[in-house]
């Protein structure tokens, strides 16, 4: 995937959508924003929501390269990004920005197997693609599903 195309904000905002549909119930009023630190294990969001990155990368079933987690906005894609990252995590954890409405990426290729792939305007240029995860049994994730079905 060509992470270089998503901002920092687009994979802190992945990452939201993401913990919304499977992080714990109430994960945002787990996470103490003021000592977040995404270059912990403890203090990052998966450390603090499972109490260690490695229980968290387990249960949230995110591979062992770094691809998810970077995608997601819970690991630096490179030096200098894990800062970036904390204040955008920080920013959407206190209100000061709402996510995005859908996860995104910004070419198809960047879209896999087990994603969406909707090219949508659902809050979203028609130049990015849906990448929330698809439905039990279906080819796309659960809100295009219906809408394919109301058409």
């Amino acid at each position: 995937m060509n992470m270089e195309l998503l901002t920092v904000d687009d994979r802190v905002d992945n990452g939201v959508r993401f913990l919304d549909r499977y992080g714990p119930d109430g994960w945002r009023r787990r996470i103490d924003p003021s000592v977040l630190d995404i270059d912990s294990g403890a203090a990052c969001v998966v450390g603090q929501l499972y109490d260690d990155w490695e229980v968290g990368q387990a249960e949230l079933e995110l591979r062992d390269d770094t691809d998810d987690a970077v995608f997601f906005g819970f690991y630096p894609a490179e030096d200098g990004d894990a800062a970036l990252l904390t204040a955008s995590w920080r920013s959407v954890l206190l209100g000061f920005c709402a996510p995005a409405a859908l996860p995104r990426a910004r070419t198809e290729a960047d879209v896999q197997s087990w994603q969406c792939g909707w090219q949508t305007a659902y809050g979203m240029p028609w130049t990015e693609f849906c990448t929330a995860p698809k439905g039990e049994g279906d080819d796309y994730c659960p809100e295009h599903e219906r809408d394919l079905a109301e058409t």
